[in-house]
C-alpha cells in the first residue's frame, strides 16, 4: 500500500508540474524511486496512472452531516478550495481534468462524482 501511495504522489507531482502529455513513466519511477517492476505491479500505463490520481483527489473528502445540506455543499466547496491550496493530489488531479491535450484520457471521473455528490445532496 505504501509503495502504491509513494508512486501515485509521484504521478500527482509530475502531472502537476508537466501536464499529462509531457509526463512520462521514467520521470515519474524517478520521482517514486521505485522499479518499474513495482510501478507496473500497481499501474499498468502512465493512463491507469492518471485515473489512480484522478480517483485519489476526493478520496480524502470527509465532512461532518450538517442539518442544512446548503450550508454542507458550502464547507465541502471551501474544503476542496482549501485541499487545493495545499494537496499537490488535489493539484494534480485538477489539472489532469481540465487538461486539454490528454487525449484518450478518461476526465470524466470527478465531474461525475461532483454531479452525485450534489445532486444526492440537493434531494
Amino acid at each position: 500500500m505504501r509503495t502504491r501511495q509513494t508512486i501515485l504522489s509521484a504521478a500527482a507531482k509530475i502531472f502537476e508540474e508537466h501536464g499529462y502529455q509531457a509526463a512520462t513513466i521514467s520521470q515519474i519511477l524517478g520521482e517514486a524511486g521505485v522499479t518499474k517492476g513495482a510501478l507496473y505491479f500497481h499501474f499498468q500505463s502512465k493512463e491507469d496512472l492518471a485515473q489512480g490520481v484522478l480517483a485519489e483527489q476526493d478520496q480524502q473528502l470527509m465532512f461532518p452531516d450538517r442539518a442544512s445540506k446548503v450550508q454542507e455543499i458550502v464547507d465541502v466547496v471551501m474544503l476542496h478550495a482549501h485541499r487545493l491550496q495545499t494537496d499537490p493530489m488535489v493539484r494534480a488531479g485538477v489539472r489532469l481534468s481540465m487538461d486539454q491535450l490528454a487525449q484518450g484520457l478518461d476526465r470524466s471521473g470527478p465531474f461525475l462524482r461532483w454531479e452525485e455528490f450534489g445532486t444526492t445532496l440537493l434531494d
